[in-house]
């Protein structure tokens, strides 16, 4: 009994080292990102980065987002933010993306259909 109880500490045990190890890659793997070339773009990279390493995208959007908001004596109050959509063309071989920037961060990375063509992504 006292033999069951300190192998399944020990398994326990060993699970837990192998987990804290484990958590940052897992977590880089599912962090969104865009490679063009050989440089990777990522959340948090500024527009100008990723124009350095992507080129010129197929397509810009640019809106103001409303971003929370309140009351502010009476008079309802809006918090625009600037937001600029990127559409990247990578190929026939890759995908077409979307960036959306918040202000100058890049803030979403979508793979939004199956690219087509030569690809626009450097």
């Amino acid at each position: 009994m006292i033999f069951c109880r300190m192998m399944c500490l020990a398994s326990v045990s060993i699970m837990v080292v192998i987990l804290c190890f484990a958590s940052p890659v897992l977590s880089q793997l599912s962090t969104p990102m865009l490679r063009c070339g050989s440089d990777i773009v990522q959340l948090g990279d500024s527009m100008y980065l990723v124009k350095d390493r992507c080129g010129q995208p197929a397509e810009t959007q640019h809106m103001d987002a409303v971003l929370g908001g309140g009351t502010y004596g009476g008079t309802r109050t809006q918090n625009l933010t600037p937001t600029t959509v990127m559409i990247y063309n990578c190929g026939s071989t890759d995908f077409i993306y979307k960036l959306i920037f918040t202000g100058d961060i890049l803030t979403s990375i979508q793979a939004i259909a199956r690219g087509s063509g030569p690809g626009t992504c450097k």
